[in-house]
């Protein structure tokens, strides 16, 4: 993967470096309680996987009106050694549906180190009682690098919404950020450089 991604003027890309890890610094929003976002850096370094336990949306009997918009701001720090950084190459998301015929939901995950970058949308239309899958394509140019020169952490900000549209307003739409399969369900792939 990371020998096709070019790198910047005075950096070469490498493997990841022994000893690196990921940390959840904050989390902030209606869709992630405290304790329930966790992420790791897969053994070869070559992922971010994120996993939400308590992320979802719904309308229907019982919700109230602020159920059917869901967001989450998390941020992520690096702990790796000096002369190496990292950039995002692609990322995918998975979670969960129940959207009846007449309404749909909509994803929408951004990542940066900084700015503003422009959101991902993915719209899951009903009728629906399954898994839902997006992948966020590549950046056209290089990877979304961390400064070198900078501490940032990377910035995932993600929201859930329904639109129950014509559907019947007695029965549940719900769309949720964790597949109900075991594991984290939303993977960065990663490329690693060293720092000039």
């Amino acid at each position: 993967m990371a020998s096709v991604v070019p790198a910047a003027a005075g950096a070469r890309l490498v493997r990841g470096p022994d000893g690196a890890k990921v940390e959840v610094v904050s989390v902030n929003g209606s869709g992630c309680p405290a304790g329930t976002v966790n992420a790791y850096l897969t053994q070869d370094t070559n992922q971010i996987r994120l996993g939400y336990s308590d992320f979802a949306a719904r309308t229907g009997p019982d919700s109230n009106l602020p159920d059917l918009r869901r967001n989450c701001q998390v941020s992520l720090k690096m702990h790796m050694p000096e002369g190496f950084t990292y950039g995002i190459v692609s990322a995918s998301h998975l979670g969960y549906a129940l959207i009846q015929e007449g309404a749909n939901a909509v994803v929408k995950v951004e990542y940066s180190f900084r700015g503003t970058p422009s959101p991902f949308r993915h719209t899951v239309n009903g009728p629906i009682d399954d898994i839902w899958w997006f992948p966020v394509p590549p950046p056209i140019d290089s990877p979304t690098w961390k400064p070198c020169d900078e501490d940032r952490p990377l910035r995932i900000n993600s929201e859930l919404r329904i639109h129950p549209g014509t559907s019947d307003p007695s029965k549940v739409n719900f769309i949720s950020m964790d597949s109900l399969e075991e594991g984290p369900h939303h993977v960065y792939a990663l490329a690693w450089k060293t720092c000039p």
